[in-house]
Formats: structure tokens, C-alpha cells, sequence
């Protein structure tokens, strides 16, 4: 069975895959957990790591060379055209070989929270009308129960600088993001919208409940 979780960072994903692969374990269910993104899967990084030319530079200046690459074009969709190539293996093939091994795939994010990072970050690619996106779409294996996690953007803000998060994001690209998300939830992109403000107890007997762990 394949499990997602979705939402926008702090929204509580992190905290619900913790327990529930706590209580997986505890009662001797076979579980995996799998994290990926665009720009993030093995294939993509290995090649990023050929061509980057940003591997002496300080904190600051990476940033800004990092800037200037998104910049370009021709940049994006070459890393689009890669990151989409790269997702129809792992998600298509890899994922699957997990998944036949194991009684719960977790996925932390997963194929909507690509589709709002591209949203987010390749303003040049029209990504409803992308063929890649679709066949990406057709070979990635369905969740059997899929989750989002959704915040208001000031709170996740909050947590964010609460926990000390790495590279966080203003509140402008935050509400940007959580509105992509909304409109995904119209579509019915998930079996399941979670109100990440309720207490992380009742969040886990929720998720517990729709995977049938519980009654």
C-alpha cells in the first residue's frame, strides 16, 4: 500500500510519518519511507553536482549564483526536462520495487507537491500542458491513501522560524504556494485533507484510521 503525505512546509507531514512509522514498527508492519521532489531524486543531483560551479563559494554568493541560473530560460527547462525524466524511473520503476516489498510505502511528498514546486519555481513551463508532467503522471503508481496537510502561511512561518528550519520562505511565496495547493484540493488530489492546526494526536488516530490500522 502506498501512503502520501502532502503540504506545504511545517504543516505537521514530517510529524504524522514519524508516528505512524512508530506504531508501524511497534506492531511488526512491514514500512518504508521515501522522500523525493523535483530536482531531488538521485539522477538529478548527480548530474548537478557535475556541472555546478558553486561548490567554493560562501553561503551568500551561492545563493545569488543559484539565482541567476533559475534566471535563465533555458536553465529551467533543461533541469525541468531532467527532474521529469528522472521521476518517471524512480517514481515508475523504483517506487514499485518498494512497494511490492512492503506491506506501507510512505511517501513524503510526492506528485502534487512536485506540481506546486514547478508552479513555484519554473515560471516558464506551463506545466498542465507539459507532456512530461502527464507521463510522469501515468507511470507514477497511485496512493491507495493520500494526505494534505494544510496551514495558513503565517503559521507556517512561525514554525518554521521556531524549529530553525533551512532556507525558509517568505510569506508571499508561502500564501503563492498554499493557494496552488487549495486548488489541487478542489480537484480532489487527495483522498484526504487534514487540518494541520488540530493536535497531533487527533491528526495520528485520523491518518491511523484512513490507512485501517484502526477501527
Amino acid at each position: 500500500m502506498i501512503v502520501s503525505f502532502s503540504g506545504i512546509d511545517s504543516a505537521g507531514k514530517t510529524t504524522q510519518i514519524d508516528r505512524l512509522m512508530e506504531y508501524c514498527i511497534a506492531n511488526k508492519i512491514s514500512v518504508k519511507k521515501v522522500w523525493s521532489k523535483a530536482r531531488g531524486t538521485p539522477g538529478v543531483l548527480f548530474l548537478k553536482e557535475l556541472v555546478r560551479r558553486d561548490k567554493k563559494m560562501d553561503a551568500k554568493d551561492k545563493a545569488e549564483y543559484r539565482k541567476n541560473v533559475f534566471q535563465s530560460p533555458k536553465k529551467q527547462k533543461l533541469l525541468y526536462v531532467a527532474s521529469m525524466l528522472d521521476l518517471c524511473w524512480y517514481w515508475g520503476i523504483y517506487y514499485r520495487i518498494l512497494g511490492a516489498f512492503r506491506k506501507i510505502l510512505i511517501c513524503d511528498r510526492y506528485l502534487w507537491d512536485t506540481y506546486v514546486e514547478i508552479n513555484q519555481d519554473f515560471p516558464c513551463i506551463d506545466i498542465d500542458r507539459s507532456h512530461l508532467w502527464k507521463l510522469v503522471r501515468w507511470l507514477a503508481p497511485k496512493p491507495k491513501v493520500s494526505f494534505v496537510f494544510i496551514i495558513p502561511a503565517e503559521v507556517s512561518l512561525a514554525r518554521d522560524h521556531q524549529k530553525n528550519a533551512a532556507g525558509i520562505e517568505d510569506i508571499a511565496v508561502k500564501e503563492k504556494k498554499i493557494a496552488t495547493y487549495m486548488a489541487c484540493v478542489e480537484q480532489n488530489c487527495w483522498t484526504h485533507v487534514m487540518d494541520g492546526m488540530n493536535s497531533i494526536e487527533d491528526l495520528h488516530q485520523q491518518v491511523l484510521g484512513a490507512v485501517g490500522l484502526i477501527k
